[in-house]
């Protein structure tokens, strides 16, 4: 049994499993859609990261999703090349994965409290 990192008169069990310092059940937070345990400073370090992978994705999406069927037009309809029509699709397709994967980011940034080790998954 360890104390808090952040409250040192705390005893507590509980571990973050990304940094592995001890922290009570106050200081610990749920996040993700499969409420995964983390403390604060490392769900920060986490949403930075994400934040910057967002804005790449949709960076993605909208080129993908904007020369796809560009590039279709291009290749089937206006010469007939089956090649540059099959990139048009590919860019489409990664368009709309990439749309998919920013709601799983997006989902992911969502946290909430641990209340006192209690876990309920209809809150």
């Amino acid at each position: 049994m360890g104390t808090c990192f952040v409250h040192p008169e705390c005893q507590t069990e509980k571990h973050c499993p990304y940094c592995s310092k001890p922290y009570c059940d106050g200081c610990l937070l749920l996040h993700g859609p499969i409420d995964r345990i983390v403390c604060k400073s490392c769900f920060d370090e986490i949403s930075r990261r994400l934040r910057g992978s967002i804005f790449r994705r949709w960076f993605y999406a909208a080129g993908g999703l904007s020369l796809g069927p560009y590039l279709f037009y291009l290749g089937y309809i206006h010469s007939s090349d089956t090649t540059m029509s099959l990139v048009g699709i590919g860019a489409l397709v990664a368009g709309i994965v990439n749309v998919i994967r920013i709601k799983t980011y997006r989902d992911t940034l969502r946290s909430r409290p641990y209340a006192n080790g209690v876990f309920s998954p209809n809150e």
